[in-house]
């Protein structure tokens, strides 16, 4: 993995200074289901349409229990969930008749937590 120094260009805390720096990762490029499918090809015996067809019904029944908000935990991977950015409302306001909480949503956002197995460790 390499990264890089990059400034922080609007610090919203009276803890960071003018040029402060973070680090983040450098991305080589993205891997995409047909690079994934290629790879399982070559490892095992199944055939690329095998594994294209396993991968597109997994991702069909991954998006059908996101929708349900489940949260889709994969062994080894990660767990993704969804969360919604909300505006506020008092109690007055939810508490009138025919209110529903899907009014005060602005946006869904899907949220991935890694497997501490794929986190790098720092170096000592």
């Amino acid at each position: 993995m390499h990264l890089t120094l990059v400034h922080l260009t609007d610090p919203s805390s009276d803890t960071h200074y003018d040029g402060t720096l973070l680090a983040r990762v450098v991305s080589p490029g993205t891997y995409t289901l047909s690079d994934l499918a290629d790879d399982i090809t070559r490892t095992c015996s199944l055939t690329r349409a095998d594994v294209i067809g396993c991968m597109e019904a997994m991702t069909h029944h991954i998006r059908a229990a996101l929708a349900d908000g489940r949260m889709v935990s994969l062994d080894g991977f990660g767990r993704l969930r969804v969360n919604a950015r909300s505006n506020l409302c008092t109690p007055a306001e939810a508490s009138r008749r025919g209110f529903s909480p899907a009014t005060l949503v602005r946006a869904y956002h899907i949220t991935f937590q890694a497997d501490k197995s794929l986190i790098p460790q720092a170096p000592p």
